[in-house]
């Protein structure tokens, strides 16, 4: 549930996304942090109330809080006034928000990209809080707070997934506005549970394929190199190798009964089945003489 100081604020990617109404995003998120700052100075008079061996404690936490405002506070300020951080921070939303429209369709929860959205997509104040916090530390090389580990420390369904794919899609579309795109990993995610990694990362591809797609639709200024995801997991999660995965991929296209070697089994944009019978072999291709296995969507009005 939303906490009563945050009642009633809207938040919605939709807009968010959209740069003509800029003026409206930049006024929801300082009416944010004005109710986080009125939470606090209300939290700090009731402090006032406790017994003493507990007000060392309170001042602590309030400072740690307070912390938290300048951070987010100062993230605003530098999508005021950067323009290349607020084109990534606008892009970042309309790609959220088309991983929303995209993967509500592979989880079940909608029918087809046709069926209505029940309610706009918002941000829950938290998720938008850790990002604009880490604004400032993602593209200044010198910040102090390169040095600060976040934690988001909600249960299982709260949105934490949201929150770090949202700092990752900003990091990402960051890098190819301001020309410094890394040779290499831009960020790594990393899992404790197989299950878990399995879902993340299906997740995550959804996030990497509505980047791709804006890429393609905006070629001058997002660049000719795609945006892609790997996953590094255990033989016994998918091949480690390449004449491995040659091997278990003439298995499974040769029998109905072999189990699927791939973790890719339904295309993250789209939600097609990849693992039935009559499209197996268009949608798990082995590629040149490396023998490169390819993951391509089955459905042919798929960009994917």
């Amino acid at each position: 549930p939303m906490h009563p100081s945050m009642e009633g604020l809207a938040l919605p990617l939709k807009t968010f996304g959209d740069p003509d109404q800029w003026c409206q995003t930049l006024l929801a998120m300082r009416e944010m942090c004005h109710r986080y700052k009125n939470w606090i100075a209300g939290v700090e008079r009731d402090a006032g109330l406790l017994p003493d061996e507990h007000r060392d404690a309170a001042a602590n936490n309030l400072s740690k809080c307070r912390a938290c405002l300048a951070r987010m506070e100062d993230g605003i300020d530098l999508l005021e006034h950067d323009e290349h951080v607020r084109d990534a921070f606008v892009m970042t939303n309309e790609a959220m928000y088309e991983q929303y429209l995209h993967y509500s369709v592979v989880s079940g929860e909608r029918a087809s990209l046709d069926a209505p959205v029940d309610s706009p997509r918002c941000w829950r104040p938290f998720q938008l809080a850790f990002i604009i916090m880490n604004l400032r530390s993602i593209v200044d090389e010198g910040c102090s707070e390169r040095g600060v580990v976040d934690l988001i420390w909600f249960p299982t369904g709260g949105g934490k997934t949201e929150a770090y794919l949202g700092l990752t899609a900003f990091t990402l579309i960051y890098e190819r506005l301001s020309g410094t795109t890394a040779s290499g990993v831009s960020v790594f995610m990393r899992y404790t549970l197989r299950l878990l990694t399995s879902q993340q990362f299906d997740r995550a591809s959804s996030l990497i394929c509505a980047l791709e797609s804006m890429r393609r639709r905006r070629r001058e200024v997002l660049g000719e190199r795609t945006f892609r995801i790997g996953l590094w997991v255990g033989g016994e999660a998918s091949p480690n190798t390449r004449e491995n995965a040659s091997d278990a991929l003439n298995k499974y296209l040769n029998s109905k009964e072999c189990k699927n070697p791939f973790p890719v089994r339904r295309c993250p944009w789209c939600g097609a089945d990849m693992e039935e019978w009559e499209v197996r072999d268009s949608a798990y291709i082995e590629h040149g003489k490396k023998k490169r296995i390819v993951f391509a969507c089955p459905n042919s009005e798929c960009e994917f």
